[in-house]
């Protein structure tokens, strides 16, 4: 295999990148272990609790971000004479964002009449997302090619949340302290990323909100609002609708097996964030290898998910049973049926740089949308017949519809295609 770099370019982008996973890898591993052993402190029940309020708060993330994510870094590049109004534009719609969704999430569950535990426990942590305005800073080191400050801050707020759950479990803390625990990392990380860029010789104050910027911003990022919302949904929904249907208890024993099948979500995305940059260079003057190149990544991320996904099923019993008791052991077949969905998730998550590349922002919008639309279709007859395990088989179908349903398109049917090519994975090195 002919990777995509020059050596030069592989130098560039090699610390950055190196920082980046080095984070993701410790937080993985961090996350893992902090989960062990919550789930082993609070039992299925309190544990379901806590990750319900997370899962919902989740659902409105990514009304929050606004999609900027993806289009600020381009726009700071792009426009670097303008980047202090780019960042305090974003700063201001962000903010505006996440404080309309708190009071969004209060009125919701106050209508729901939700159990007042539960309530207090999902506004405590929503009210993180007033900080989450912070994470433009991310973009602004990102646009830099200096990740490695804000993977810095990243893990100084991993290791204080490290530290401080296993402190409230050893003094045996109740379940809304972890609440608290969670706003707090929100706080810590919001801070971090200020530390680094104040001493970048940047000024907050320097930051300006304009209006034709805001627009500006607004109708770019518009598609991938809405299709991050239907992401978040299709990713997250599924928690919501077991508590609903069945009980919080549930939901512990599933969460349990989602957080083993997401924990490698990290690797498709540093991935592609390193070679994508490399690959869309051969669209303008090689198109075959440009291709080429796209079916090569499509390769390598099926590759990797079997890697993860074949082993994980064949041990899912000795895994759950090992690391978080038998109380968890329901999980198994859960985790057995959510795994796969990393063959899509790793697929979908290189198909959607293709996507963007190519701003077919739209057609990205209605297959996520349709997605999300057959994930809550499938939970409704799927969890009354098979309980929390019909939750996953719709988890893995709706992942599965979310990266193929690009082969209804007549613009991007030739890259469904390619995708399916890709699963002879034996000509990756060729």
């Amino acid at each position: 295999m002919q990777f995509p770099f020059h050596p030069e370019e592989f130098k560039k982008y090699f610390y950055n990148t190196s920082w980046l996973l080095g984070e993701r890898i410790l937080r993985c591993v961090a996350t893992l272990i902090i989960g062990i052993l919550l789930a082993r402190y609070l039992g299925p029940k309190q544990f379901g609790i806590l990750n319900y309020a997370i899962s919902f708060v989740l659902l409105f993330l990514n009304i929050t971000s606004l999609g900027l994510d993806d289009i600020l870094p381009r726009e700071l590049v792009k426009n670097p004479s303008h980047e202090n109004e780019l960042l305090g534009t974003a700063f201001l719609l962000r903010l505006f964002s996440g404080i309309f969704s708190i009071l969004l999430i209060i009125l919701i569950n106050i209508w729901r009449q939700e159990n007042f535990a539960i309530i207090s426990i999902i506004i405590i942590i929503a009210l993180g997302l007033i900080f989450k305005p912070f994470l433009i800073i991310e973009s602004f080191f990102y646009s830099k090619v200096t990740s490695q400050h804000s993977a810095k801050a990243y893990l100084f707020a991993l290791v204080i949340f490290f530290l401080l759950q296993i402190a409230l479990i050893l003094i045996k803390a109740p379940l809304i302290w972890f609440a608290f625990a969670i706003l707090l990392d929100g706080i810590i990380l919001a801070l971090g990323l200020s530390y680094n860029y104040l001493k970048q010789n940047k000024k907050f104050h320097a930051w300006k909100h304009k209006r034709n910027v805001a627009i500006s911003l607004l109708h770019d990022s518009w598609p991938l609002i809405l299709s991050g919302m239907t992401i978040s949904i299709y990713m997250r929904i599924d928690q919501i609708m077991i508590k609903n249907m069945l009980d919080v208890t549930q939901v512990g024993i599933y969460s349990i097996a989602v957080r083993i099948s997401e924990a490698w979500y990290f690797i498709p995305v540093l991935i592609c964030s390193s070679l994508f940059p490399a690959i869309i260079k051969f669209k303008e003057h090689d198109f075959i290898m440009y291709n080429h190149r796209l079916r090569q990544l499509y390769s390598l991320m099926i590759l990797l998910a079997l890697s993860i996904a074949i082993p994980i099923s064949f041990f899912s019993k000795n895994i759950i049973s090992l690391l978080f008791g038998t109380e968890y052991i329901g999980a198994t077949s859960v985790l057995k049926i959510h795994i796969w969905s990393a063959i899509f998730v790793f697929l979908g998550v290189a198909s959607s740089r293709y996507l963007l590349a190519e701003n077919f922002t739209k057609i990205s919008l209605i297959t996520t949308s349709a997605s999300m639309l057959i994930n809550i279709i499938l939970n409704f007859i799927l969890i009354p017949l098979y309980g929390i395990k019909g939750a996953a088989i719709a988890t893995l179908f709706s992942c599965f519809s979310a990266t193929f349903l690009i082969i209804f398109f007549k613009k991007t049917y030739s890259q469904g295609i390619l995708m399916i090519k890709a699963f002879n994975v034996l000509r990756l090195f060729k």
